[in-house]
């Protein structure tokens, strides 16, 4: 059988028979940490682009719809990008999809930050959550693979408490620019 090689007793072990045996050592720790940073990123980006569209729209005197279209774009871009991660993974294996949404994440929400019109704007936003929609789930799924069954309740939890990191880092952020959110500086200069 592909995965497995022969047990003692004449049965034959899986991969997961193999991981349970392993347990959860620093390899399974510091995969938790690589991955877990989709997590972090989405709590600040989220986090983010909520508290910085009243900046935009009273910068670019845009209406409260178009605001909304800002906001949700990157959450239909999650989507598609959860649609595509199941087939990237199952094709290419699961860290594939975790190592390209780093770049896209990062290139993306840096071109945001220099958008000079709403449909620049909506599109990268839209490709940033793209990113975090085809690395999310194959984070998901290849930590389950490589861990322990006892642990996998951790690595779901350490992924929620990444996601809280990154609105904790946005908050800290945001204060540091403008305590009273009402003049804050969103894009580069």
């Amino acid at each position: 059988m592909f995965g497995s090689s022969p047990r003692r007793g004449g049965g034959s072990r899986t991969v997961a028979d193999v991981v349970e045996d392993i347990g959860y050592g620093p390899s399974q720790l510091r995969t938790n940490i690589l991955v877990n940073g989709s997590w972090l990123a989405d709590g600040a980006e989220i986090f983010m682009i909520s508290a910085t569209t009243s900046a935009i729209a009273k910068e670019w005197d845009i209406s409260g719809i178009s605001i909304g279209l800002i906001t949700s774009v990157v959450y239909t871009g999650t989507f598609l990008g959860n649609l595509i991660s199941g087939i990237l993974g199952d094709s290419w294996g699961r860290r594939f999809p975790v190592v390209i949404c780093f770049p896209v994440i990062c290139l993306c929400t840096i071109a945001s930050s220099l958008a000079q019109e709403f449909w620049q704007l909506l599109i990268l936003r839209f490709l940033v959550g793209f990113g975090f929609g085809v690395g999310q789930p194959s984070a998901v799924a290849l930590l389950m693979e490589v861990s322990p069954a006892k642990w996998r309740c951790l690595n779901q939890g350490l992924a929620q408490i990444a996601f809280a990191i990154g609105e904790l880092y946005c908050c800290m952020l945001l204060w540091l620019d403008d305590p009273s959110l009402e003049n804050l500086r969103w894009h580069a200069t």
